[in-house]
């Protein structure tokens, strides 16, 4: 699946989410901004960057490249994934409140990248080699548990 069906898709379930102020919004405005906002064709890049700052985004982004539930992103990892002063950019541009667009963006990255990863084996592959492969998870596990 491409980037900007991936992005349709995500852009689908925000529309559809519990929030009555993204269920009146343009599907094909929200699609633009999210793309916009994380980074369109450089999402990955973005990410690797922001994981090698924040250990913590790298243990949940961890869970989505690989099978299985995939971990929530809380507010800060969002910060350190897109930026300071982007889900406000984000809020502004569809012209909701920064709570609702903080929730929209916390569900939506997980499954853009899980549904990137998934049908493109090499991006999964060059997230875990930047973690250190299944060694650096293994690191990253032993870690948590000694705290």
């Amino acid at each position: 699946m491409d980037l900007t069906a991936i992005i349709n898709t995500v852009a689908q379930n925000i529309k559809n989410d519990s929030h009555e102020a993204t269920s009146l919004l343009e599907l094909s405005n929200i699609a633009n901004v999210l793309n916009d906002t994380i980074g369109g064709e450089g999402v990955i890049d973005n990410l690797k960057s922001a994981m090698m700052h924040n250990n913590n985004l790298s243990k949940t982004v961890t869970t989505w490249v690989k099978e299985g539930t995939n971990a929530p992103l809380d507010a800060n990892m969002l910060e350190a994934f897109l930026g300071q002063g982007k889900v406000e950019e984000f809020a502004s541009k569809l012209g909701i409140d920064k709570s609702i667009a903080s929730d929209s963006l916390m569900s939506a990255i997980p499954m853009i990248i899980d549904q990137m990863t998934s049908s493109d084996t090499s991006l999964a592959d060059g997230l875990l080699k930047h973690i250190g492969g299944w060694q650096g998870i293994l690191e990253m596990i032993m870690r948590f548990f000694r705290k």
